[in-house]
């Protein structure tokens, strides 16, 4: 009889080699971006389709969003159902050993948290890339610059999370907004400037902290089975601030969906350490086995001489780097101890920014 303990461990087997086959071919299909040597990619709609291709000698595989909605009896422009777009980038992953690269038009939604939402879910379907436009899907009117490049950030933080050199295709709609007969050098500056900007750093106020444990943090899809579902327990996620209100939210998906499984639980742990890092002017945390390494955004600290105090408090397990990094030596050997010693750094961190005391 099979009980319910091995099943799930069966599934996290099944999952960690998800995640292995991902990064695998996140791997290859970065390694063949060549400058001079451009990569051709052709598109396809479904497995059978993505099969055809790989067949025919193909290194890597796009979908096409046009295709893959009419095939199923939608028009472009985001109308087909995401969980139906996501279950279809599934079979076509999983039908080829080739990478990958999916079309996600504008990222199903206007938010950065949708659209880092989205490429989670196409991350964990063992897609290799996506292709993000800068365009509204309803009218095809082009986005600010500066909004479009809060999106691509908050793309690239989630695989960055996910542990993943998942590949981001910023495209920019420039040349949609006149027929071919209109096209000029204008035209040309605008996506260069457009494209540029895709590499500046997000807005002053909407900044979010890179936190990389070095471990998943998602909602699994055998936790949460509907992906409706689980975008929109994401979505609430990202806006959370205080470790009382993830708490509660925690207690909330333990009476809907059952007990927490690891994942999640470190999930919830991650969004309480970017609420510390928020408070403490942190903007990337790089934690591991041996500590953890802390970038304070704009090299800034709001009370520097506590701040260095702090240090000095730690003797040999603290040190400030050349490049202003603060390293923090630890031990920790469970993935449970790296997570509460980053979360009581972080938390004395925030409490000497606002002057509190940091015991």
């Amino acid at each position: 009889m099979t009980t319910r303990k091995d099943s799930r461990q069966s599934t996290v087997s099944g999952e960690d080699e998800i995640r292995a086959e991902q990064k695998r071919k996140a791997e290859t299909f970065r390694n063949l971006h060549i400058r001079g040597n451009p990569i051709v990619l052709f598109n396809a709609w479904d497995a059978g389709s993505a099969k055809a291709v790989a067949e025919g000698g193909a290194k890597a595989i796009a979908t096409s969003s046009w295709s893959v909605a009419a095939a199923n009896g939608f028009v472009d422009g985001e109308r087909i159902p995401v969980d139906l777009a996501i279950n279809n980038l599934r079979r076509v992953a999983s039908a080829v050993e080739v990478p990958v690269t999916v079309d996600l038009e504008s990222g199903y939604g206007d938010a950065p948290n949708a659209v880092g939402m989205i490429v989670r879910m196409a991350i964990e379907v063992c897609a290799a890339g996506c292709n993000l436009e800068d365009s509204f899907p309803a009218n095809g009117e082009l986005r600010k610059p500066c909004d479009q490049v809060d999106r691509i950030a908050c793309a690239r933080q989630v695989a960055d999370e996910a542990n993943t050199r998942f590949f981001i295709n910023a495209r920019t709609d420039v040349f949609f907004q006149r027929s071919a007969e209109h096209h000029d050098n204008t035209m040309l500056e605008e996506a260069i400037v457009n494209l540029k900007a895709g590499v500046a750093e997000p807005a002053a106020d909407r900044w979010s902290p890179q936190i990389t444990i070095g471990m998943p943090v998602l909602i699994p899809e055998d936790y949460v089975s509907d992906l409706s579902v689980r975008l929109s327990l994401y979505r609430r996620l990202a806006d959370l601030d205080t470790e009382e209100e993830i708490e509660n939210f925690g207690a909330e998906l333990r009476d809907r969906f059952g007990v927490l499984p690891d994942e999640v639980r470190y999930l919830f742990k991650v969004a309480a350490i970017k609420g510390y890092c928020r408070r403490a002017n942190v903007e990337k945390v790089d934690a591991g086995p041996k500590g953890a390494v802390i970038t304070f955004r704009d090299n800034s600290f709001a009370q520097p001489d506590r701040l260095v105090y702090f240090i000095k408090q730690h003797g040999q397990a603290a040190k400030v780097r050349p490049d202003m990094k603060v390293v923090f030596l630890q031990d920790w050997e469970t993935p449970e101890e790296r997570l509460m010693g980053t979360t009581e750094i972080l938390r004395q961190l925030a409490n000497l920014a606002e002057n509190k005391k940091a015991a």
